[in-house]
């Protein structure tokens, strides 16, 4: 794994080890489509690709992370409760990769 989610996943469990007792890095998951969308950004960058292509990336994290917040919620509508471990991780995750693309065409334009 790279470090960056290496990190993120370790804060997570930091923070969640403090809030409650029976946290484990076993409920940690992480979608295909999440983790393809760091990657992608990542090669894209590393490639030097266009910001019309990693515009388009980030057209799909907004959509990933739309999808996330409806599955999330038709959960707890349906279990009656919230299961917040793995929606961490990868809502992190997705800002994680918005962010990486903001920051690469900020310093793009300078």
């Amino acid at each position: 794994m790279d470090d960056d989610i290496v990190s993120l996943i370790g804060l997570v469990a930091l923070v969640n080890k403090s809030r409650k007792s029976d946290f484990w890095l076993d409920d940690v998951a992480l979608s295909q489509l999440s983790l393809s969308l760091y990657l992608i950004t990542q090669c894209q960058i590393k490639l030097r690709h266009s910001v019309t292509s990693l515009a388009r990336t980030m057209d799909y994290v907004h959509v990933a992370r739309f999808v996330g917040e409806q599955l999330r919620k038709d959960a707890v509508y349906l279990c009656g409760e919230e299961d917040t471990c793995g929606n961490e991780v990868e809502q992190l995750v997705l800002k994680l990769v918005e962010r990486v693309i903001h920051s690469h065409c900020w310093n793009k334009r300078e």
